[in-house]
């Protein structure tokens, strides 16, 4: 588990040979049932997953892009940062930075991406990828860059012109409920974000 990531809260996150619908990147219990370092080294040498949060309380932003284009806009216009290699199949890394003002989701279909802030996990560096059997790789091992909210939204505006859409986002509520868009403009469902109260 990199250094990188230990400071923030960790879960446990269902073995990868428990996947159904995507079960295999899902929490155990809820993103807000820290466990030790500890605890997630005996969960993994079980076979199981861990995930690191971005919650409310610390300032982790989670840019979790599934294709190139995607992560070029961040490459251009975020300095670089912490990444990792997902695992799936095609493109996929996970772009760690910094930025305690951030409270906005967003999901784009083209570019192919998301944010993810409060109350939203990313499946860690060292798991399994629950359908490829590939691990989560350390990509550039760099600290994670802090970025300022204006940095952000120059991001997320950028991303929003090339979607010429609305994306689906929310913020301000520890749930990532609050402020959705009407169905039409939704991108998938929050279900591809699962976060709380999933049991075993």
């Amino acid at each position: 588990i990199p250094p990188q990531v230990r400071e923030y809260p960790l879960i446990r996150v269902r073995r990868p040979d428990s996947d159904k619908d995507g079960a295999g990147k899902r929490p155990v219990t809820s993103v807000d049932d820290d466990n030790s370092l500890n605890r997630i080294k005996s969960w993994m040498n079980r076979g199981g997953n861990y995930g690191v949060v971005a919650r409310s309380d610390n300032d982790l932003v989670i840019f979790d892009s599934d294709s190139t284009e995607f992560s070029d806009v961040l490459k251009t216009k975020l300095p670089p940062t912490f990444t990792v290699v997902s695992g799936g199949q095609g493109w996929g890394e996970h772009l760690y930075y910094r930025c305690p003002e951030a409270d906005i989701q967003s999901k784009w279909s083209d570019p192919e991406g998301s944010v993810r802030v409060k109350s939203w996990h990313c499946v860690g560096p060292g798991s399994e990828h629950p359908k490829t059997g590939e691990i989560y790789e350390v990509k550039s091992d760099d600290p994670i860059a802090e970025v300022s909210i204006d940095d952000l939204r120059a991001v997320i505006s950028e991303l929003d012109t090339r979607a010429n859409r609305q994306p689906t986002r929310s913020g301000g509520g520890d749930d990532g409920s609050s402020g959705d868009p009407p169905a039409a403009a939704r991108v998938g469902s929050s279900s591809e974000y699962p976060s709380r109260d999933i049991s075993v």
